[in-house]
């Protein structure tokens, strides 16, 4: 029966290496190129950004010269296809088309990344036991820098070494494979492999605690049941792990309460986000009574008051406006203050994007853009459900389909589905899911016969379309954020403006108090993606640092001074 659960990594190390002696020089180079970007992701978005982008690009540059495009036949990657089209018709009748096309091109790095996992680089399964090695040392590594983070300095939402709890996104999403295959291993007799499973799946909860990330925490959880349950699955085995969970669960709301609040991040009149220096270590982590929120109060469909549903229902709004194809790709942000009125309870919380990755297509894609982003998802999850055997006694193929379906689920909290940081860590796990199930991948040859320089020539010009758009999206966005900026900066600094004796010529006075601010705001480079979030409450206030405070008075006093 242990035979079940056999993950032998040094006998797929030593397998492994023996294969790479057989590898080109090239695909030598792109495996090991592949099996280290699970620690770009500990750096920051950048270098994990190239990584996927780069494997994607060379990837299509491989399909060219073989004129083999036969992995291009599956269903997921034609929904796929279809859905970045329809997001690029829609940029192209986007208001805000700049904005628009800058984030809907290079999103198709994305699929073709997963793509390449599953029927190139991640095909062979000692490789692929490589890569989940690596992740783990990966996950390993983030651990202990967490736990450095709370023995120097103990926060309430843990950030390092990102800089927001984003540790939360790459310990539940990246790392999901982690959990599932350790919650199988559980079972084995094996004394040594049972205590590393254990430890592996307490350290990954507890930090993903200490990380505030609930949504990511329910979603480890519900990976690590489901696991549990395909094992040898049956009726009592699920109703036992069920009542379990159940029971714990009740136990935990009764006596600690505080473990489903989500806390202020920040405390008023500080710099760090640190609790008083009063309270002990334990405090620091699990109390946090004062403004926290309830978990339950901030579930949308219980709830229609909470800035959730709220974002959720401005992307809804925007989509019934614009059934067909939205409002282009990001233009969530720019079109949600002039929503109409609908049937939907509760009331609109405008923020950068819905938070729901459907709600999102729906409202920046249209119907069109919905549809192929279910079809999708589905195609993405059964792929990965009907291989699960493909492989025998392969822990890592039976439980991958858990994969697509938790970090694809529809009644999640999401980020932007054309974003960076969110699809890298989704994407990220979607690609090592799709490779495990790879076995059964028939690859033919394709019949196309297109002429060589042709080939190089769309190549040419896709790949310069693709980097131009990377490239200069920064800027766009740039553009746009200082555009938004400057609409926001006369509401925000009219009562500043009449309280320093300047009601005459105040409509002259305020925009060129506003022209000067940004002038100063692109001398130093400021980040003013961050000033917007401040002047439109969509990060509290408090979060803004004395420095910061400083600087705005600064610049405050020197263009009053050039109006007067």
């Amino acid at each position: 029966m242990d035979k079940v659960f056999l993950l032998n990594f040094k006998t797929s190390f030593n397998s492994g290496l023996v294969k790479f002696r057989e590898y080109t020089y090239f695909n030598k180079i792109m495996t090991i190129f592949w099996l280290f970007g699970p620690f770009l992701f500990l750096i920051e978005r950048t270098p994990a950004d190239i990584w996927m982008s780069s494997i994607s690009l060379i990837f299509l540059l491989r399909c060219f010269i073989l004129n083999d495009w036969s992995s291009f036949r599956q269903a997921w990657i034609i929904f796929a296809l279809g859905l970045w089209i329809t997001s690029v018709f829609a940029s192209l009748l986007s208001p805000m088309y700049h904005l628009s096309l800058s984030q809907s091109i290079p999103w198709i790095r994305f699929p073709i990344y997963v793509l390449a996992a599953q029927c190139w680089l991640g095909k062979d399964r000692d490789v692929r036991v490589m890569f989940f090695g690596f992740l783990i040392i990966s996950f390993l590594i983030l651990c202990t820098i967490l736990l450095s983070e709370i023995l120097i300095e103990p926060k309430v939402r843990l950030t390092w070494p990102y800089g927001d709890p984003i540790p939360g996104s790459f310990l539940a999403k990246s790392c999901l494979s982690i959990f599932c295959v350790f919650s199988i291993l559980i079972f084995t007799k094996d004394t040594k492999k049972f205590l590393i499973s254990i430890t592996i799946l307490f350290l990954g909860v507890l930090f993903l605690k200490l990380t505030n990330e609930r949504s990511n925490l329910i979603l480890v959880i519900c990976g690590i049941i489901l696991s549990l349950v395909i094992v040898n699955f049956s009726a009592k085995r699920f109703f036992i792990i069920s009542s379990f969970v159940l029971f714990l669960l009740a136990i935990s709301i009764n006596f600690f309460p505080n473990l489903y609040e989500r806390c202020h991040s920040f405390k008023s009149n500080n710099e760090t986000r640190v609790f008083g220096d009063k309270q002990d270590l334990i405090n620091k982590l699990f109390n946090c009574s004062e403004g926290s929120v309830s978990f339950l109060n901030q579930i949308p469909l219980f709830n229609f008051n909470t800035s959730y549903w709220g974002t959720w229902r401005s992307g809804l709004q925007q989509g019934l406006e614009k059934p067909f194809l939205g409002v282009g790709p990001g233009g969530t942000r720019h079109t949600c203050g002039y929503l109409g009125e609908h049937w939907l309870p509760g009331k609109n919380y405008c923020g950068n994007h819905p938070h729901n990755f459907y709600i999102q297509l729906f409202s920046e894609t249209g119907i069109f853009g919905l549809i192929l982003g279910i079809f999708m998802s589905f195609s993405l999850i059964w792929k990965t459900f009907i291989n699960r055997y493909s492989i025998k006694n392969c822990p890592l193929c039976f439980s991958s389909f858990i994969i697509p379906l938790g970090v694809l689920f529809p009644l999640q909290h999401f980020g932007s589905f054309f974003g960076q940081w969110g699809n890298l860590f989704i994407w990220f796990a979607l690609g090592f899911a799709m490779s495990c199930s790879s076995s059964n991948l028939i690859v033919k040859s394709s019949s196309m016969n297109t002429n060589s320089s042709k080939k190089y020539l769309i190549f040419v010009t896709f790949f310069l379309i693709f980097f131009t758009s990377i490239i200069y999206s920064s800027d766009i966005k740039r553009w746009y954020n200082y555009k938004v900026y400057a609409d926001n900066c006369r509401f925000e600094y009219i009562s500043f403006l009449k309280n320093n004796s300047m009601k005459e010529n105040f409509e002259y006075n305020i925009n060129k108090f506003c022209e000067c601010k940004i002038n100063e705001l692109k001398k130093i480079n400021a980040n003013i993606s961050y000033r917007i979030s401040l002047i439109n409450n969509a990060t509290s206030i408090s979060k803004a640092t004395k420095s910061f405070i400083k600087e705005e008075e600064n610049i405050n006093t020197m263009c009053l001074i050039g109006l007067k």
